[in-house]
């Protein structure tokens, strides 16, 4: 009877172990599982200030392309305006 005591204790304290080692597979799927919901919304949250930041890009492009074409429209302005200006006494002589 001591026997069957000692072997019904130790499947005691294996089924403890057993226990103590599925709760801790259970907490770090638990664990892991966080951690993706964490890099995941930390993904979406790169990926959507890439785009504003995109965007933000293409609008400066998009300003820079447009002062380019009122500096050319403005050089044609003065130089319009140069050729004018000496074109004048030439028609004040006739």
């Amino acid at each position: 009877m001591a026997d069957l005591t000692e072997k019904l204790s130790v499947l005691d304290k294996m089924s403890d172990s057993i226990m103590k080692i599925v709760q801790a597979g259970k907490s770090m799927a638990e664990q892991f599982e966080r951690t993706g919901n964490t890099v995941g919304t930390a993904f979406d949250y790169i990926c959507g200030t890439a785009a504003v930041a995109s965007s933000k890009v293409d609008g400066f492009a998009a300003s820079t392309e447009s002062l380019r074409g009122a500096a050319a429209a403005i050089e044609k302005a003065s130089v319009s305006a140069a050729m004018r200006r000496r074109s004048w006494p030439e028609i004040r002589m006739l």
